[in-house]
């Protein structure tokens, strides 16, 4: 495997996990899945399903996705030994990946029968959907490592930009504006780990019967947590906070002008250019800043092992199931090596 792992890669190897995890099933169970010491084992079956589905909400033409399709098995026919906890349950994993590949290839009948009679529309946009840029955060987590350090030992409004430090933890945590200058409540769980309240959009929506406003995410940070304590304590003794009676437009007619500014100035990790390669109807925003968090958040679980699909990562760390607006960022490349996490 190469030093950068492709995303089809990462997928191929949690599908081998989830099917290792069946292997002490029936046969039976292993297709229609299992509810085993409480929790709900998904049988190849309906992983079949649901990777079907992403990968076509992932991909909008149907070209592109059946090009996505045939590329996560060409990596999943990589299987070995080595991807698994268990070496002995090599041949039962094998038999439920030819089953799996079986059942996504008839869940992709319909788009092979297109694609065969409209292989122009496919080869565009595979050209198009293949670009990707990649990018160091290095440089910004650690500005953004320096300037919570600066505000944490009593650094001023005089010596440090407010601008700067909302971008900074807009960085570090993956929170809207409106999340870091009102609504937003944070609590140290750990070092790298915070409890998050206060979520605007979508806030009526309901989690586990609780209004997601209301709702508690476990967030993974990209700096210690003591220091974005600090600067989010910082903001409200600059005023830079409003009361939680506020709005989200307040928050943008009142420092939404400004925090783009030194967004372009100073914070533009992916330049317009480069941006455009992705989204060419898009720009580099403020709020960018929370998708590159998540690019982080995805490499630093990889780190550590975790091999995870956007579809399961997005909901809990960031409140948001649009898999359809991560597109863009599941297109850059971080550079291999670098800093992810200071």
């Amino acid at each position: 495997m190469t030093t950068k792992t492709k995303s089809e890669t990462r997928w191929a190897m949690e599908l081998v996990r989830d099917f290792e995890a069946l292997t002490p099933l029936s046969l039976r169970d292993r297709k229609s899945g299992k509810t085993v010491k409480g929790e709900w084992v998904t049988g190849w079956q309906d992983r079949a399903v649901e990777t079907a589905r992403e990968l076509k909400t992932l991909h909008e033409l149907p070209g592109s996705a059946l090009s996505a399709k045939k590329r996560l098995l060409l990596e999943l026919s990589k299987f070995d030994k080595t991807w698994l906890r268990d070496p002995a349950t090599f041949y039962p994993v094998n038999t439920t990946i030819a089953h799996f590949r079986e059942c996504i290839n008839l869940l992709f009948a319909e788009y092979q029968k297109e694609s065969n009679t409209d292989y122009k529309a496919r080869v565009d946009h595979r050209s198009k959907d293949e670009s990707r840029i990649e990018c160091d955060l290095g440089e910004y987590l650690t500005k953004a490592h320096s300037i919570l350090t600066a505000v944490s030992k009593g650094a001023t409004g005089k010596k440090v930009k407010w601008q700067d430090v909302s971008c900074a933890l807009a960085l570090v945590t993956g929170r809207r504006m409106s999340e870091i200058h009102q609504s937003g409540v944070f609590t140290a769980l750990g070092d790298y780990e915070l409890s998050f309240s206060g979520q605007l959009k979508g806030r009526g929506r309901k989690v586990d019967d609780l209004k997601l406003i209301n709702h508690v995410f476990i967030l993974p940070t990209l700096v210690n947590a003591s220091l974005i304590l600090s600067g989010l304590e910082w903001l409200d003794k600059e005023g830079k906070r409003l009361g939680t009676d506020g709005t989200p437009e307040q928050v943008n007619k009142t420092w939404g002008k400004y925090l783009s500014q030194r967004t372009k100035s100073d914070w533009e990790i992916v330049t317009d250019e480069q941006w455009q390669k992705v989204d060419e109807q898009d720009k580099w925003t403020y709020h960018k800043l929370r998708g590159m968090y998540f690019i982080a958040c995805v490499n630093n679980y990889e780190k550590r092992g975790v091999f995870a699909s956007i579809s399961r990562i997005a909901p809990d760390i960031l409140g948001d199931s649009n898999i359809q607006a991560l597109v863009p960022y599941m297109r850059i490349d971080l550079t291999p090596g670098g800093l992810t996490k200071i």
